[in-house]
């Protein structure tokens, strides 16, 4: 049966945006719109028998986005996109990687699942979703917090542990090629990947040569080709696809790639998680019901568990150390392209794909629930931990001098130009911040500093609260800060508090509290930015 490509790609892009809107209204991540379309779809086909769906034009769309969604994230590999705490990263996240694969095989294999289901459920199910983890954060207005940061690094991290989940799949289906026409395949992707370390230079001549189109096209066309001789040599289209990302990774013409490139992504990947919609078994979800709580559950809890531990470990603060471990409760996209990639080579039936496709979801509508809690876990959290973070709290303040000066809570992008131009004025300033690594670097400039949460009383008392005249609250969470606020009030009625807000309603909450002053961060932008307009429209 011939068919017609043009109107097949319209249904499934209409689909796909029908997903984003449903996912609006629902308040959903667009992953779990998108997917459930799909099982609607599939649900209609199967009331109405209909079958003129062409699967496998759908599944090559599918490995597409796939191949693009890996082609942009090695475009985005680098250690130093890590930052500075690149080793705490690396060796956290990989950490509690490698021991959820070995305790949820463990426990899988204890409940009667072969060592191969067994394996490939457990690789999937050890990485997060980014995609999910960075909305809530940004509808939090966490993002660019300590914790925001330190998850966004954690990710990263994830993300590029399923290049390797990837290559052990090819090799566990047995499909990587030896044969002598094999040998000649890897001999020209060995030579292909040789010079791949020179095509910056060359990148970077055709950019000054030729429109920016031609780099766009010849970098589609580097990862497309890569896919393919990836795929002769018995390794996946997506493979193929990363390693060309990584290619390009340090061409100066990355971002413009990834800008254009990206919209491509979005529309094939829509069409992947379509297809996952349509390949879904409710029958099979059904019949396995148990297994997927058991999964959702075990699997979430190992890796809040193992990446508390770590963090904790590594000198971290509870509330962040918290707060990355419950993001990282839920299951991400790419476990359900590991299942898709394993079910194309035969290594998962369609009922355990079906039952992973499950589990990713409800683990995703799990996560907002969870956060709800997150307070009254770290309540709890505080009080097991808190006789190991004593020691931390090393200052002795409360001397005459600091009667006149200055608390600041929070030394993040805000708080560190408002504690710059204090500390070089010569004003008594003490600084109260949750990152150990801050208050260290603060310490040996001479700064008095406290490591500790500003929602704790006695980290308040320590700091001088009850003595000083002023205080900043420059930290980003608008729930925090009204509590912060009340609390400083009960120690010193007298205390001048400043505080930033994003939102007017949030202004007048926090001068409700007992705040003499609120700071509209994005207003102050805006007005300073007018004035510079005014300026400019006045100057010859």
């Amino acid at each position: 049966m011939e068919v017609e490509l043009l109107p097949i790609l319209f249904g499934l892009f209409l689909l796909s945006v029908v997903g984003l809107i449903l996912s609006r209204f629902l308040k959903l991540p667009g992953v779990l719109g998108i997917l459930l379309v799909g099982v609607i779809v599939r649900l209609s086909f199967d009331y109405f028998d209909f079958s003129f769906l062409p699967v496998n034009l759908v599944d090559g769309l599918a490995k597409v986005g796939i191949m693009f969604l890996l082609f942009l994230l090695g475009e985005e590999f680098s250690l130093r996109g890590l930052g500075e705490k690149w080793r705490l990263y690396l060796f956290l996240a990989f950490g509690q990687i490698i021991l959820t694969i070995i305790l949820g095989l463990g426990i899988l294999k204890l409940v009667g699942l072969g060592t191969q289901i067994a394996m490939i459920l457990s690789m999937s199910l050890a990485v997060s979703s980014t995609a999910v983890v960075v909305k809530l954060l940004e509808e939090k207005g966490k993002l660019q917090t300590v914790s925001g940061r330190t998850l966004i690094g954690w990710l990263l991290v994830q993300d590029l542990a399923v290049v390797p989940m990837f290559i052990f799949l090819s090799f566990l289906g047995g499909k990587v090629s030896v044969s002598h026409t094999g040998f000649i395949w890897w001999g020209l992707l060995i030579v292909v990947i040789g010079i791949s370390f020179w095509l910056k230079k060359l990148i970077d001549y055709l950019a000054k040569k030729f429109a920016m189109e031609t780099i766009v096209l010849l970098a589609a066309g580097l990862a497309i080709g890569m896919g393919l001789l990836f795929e002769k040599v018995g390794l996946s289209l997506a493979l193929g696809g990363f390693w060309a990302g990584v290619m390009l990774s340090e061409s100066n013409e990355k971002y413009e790639i990834t800008a254009k490139l990206g919209s491509l992504r979005d529309l094939f990947a829509g069409v992947f998680f379509l297809s996952l919609g349509f390949s879904i078994s409710l029958v099979a979800v059904a019949n396995y019901w148990r297994l997927v709580m058991l999964l959702v559950f075990v699997f979430g809890l190992i890796k809040v568990g193992v990446s508390l531990a770590g963090l904790l470990w590594w000198k971290i603060h509870p509330r962040v150390a918290l707060t990355v471990a419950i993001y990282l409760f839920e299951a991400g996209e790419f476990a359900l392209i590991l299942g898709q990639e394993a079910n194309s080579k035969g290594l998962l039936s369609s009922d355990y794909l079906s039952v992973l496709i499950a589990v990713v979801v409800i683990s995703m509508l799990i996560l907002p629930v969870l956060l709800l809690f997150e307070e009254k876990l770290y309540f709890c959290l505080r009080r097991v931990w808190r006789g190991k973070e004593e020691n931390l709290m090393d200052l002795e303040l409360g001397n005459d001098n600091f009667s006149s000066g200055v608390v600041l809570l929070g030394f993040g992008r805000v708080g560190s130009f408002v504690g710059e131009k204090l500390f070089r004025s010569g004003r008594g300033l003490v600084v109260v911040d949750y990152d150990l690594n801050v208050v260290e670097k603060l310490k040996r400039r001479g700064v008095k500093a406290i490591y500790g949460d500003a929602l704790e009383m006695e980290v308040l008392k320590a700091a001088g609260v009850g003595q000083a005249k002023v205080m900043v609250i420059a930290v980003p969470e608008a729930k925090l800060v009204k509590k912060i606020i009340e609390m400083a009030k009960k120690i010193n009625p007298g205390i001048k508090i400043l505080a930033r807000a994003h939102r007017r309603s949030e202004m007048k909450e926090f001068v409700s509290s007992g705040a003499r002053k609120c700071v509209l961060v994005e207003e102050s932008v805006g007005r300073l930015m007018h004035g510079y307009v005014k300026k400019f429209l006045r100057s010859k």
